[in-house]
């Protein structure tokens, strides 16, 4: 019975560190304007290179 307690109590803090850590990574990415747009053109060569794969797969 405590294994089966202390599963949800570790899974909770592991979405915890998972929220701290997104939090952290917002906030220094927002920080620069530089930073945002290269992860908007990352973004965009992303969805440029799926759109690509979609487009030349047949099945």
């Amino acid at each position: 019975m405590m294994v089966l307690g202390l599963i949800p109590a570790g899974i909770g803090l592991c979405d915890t560190v998972w929220g701290l850590s997104a939090s952290t990574a917002r906030t220094w990415l927002a920080g620069s304007d530089r930073r945002l747009s290269m992860i908007g053109g990352a973004g965009g060569i992303a969805l440029i290179g799926l759109g690509l794969a979609v487009a030349t797969t047949r099945h």
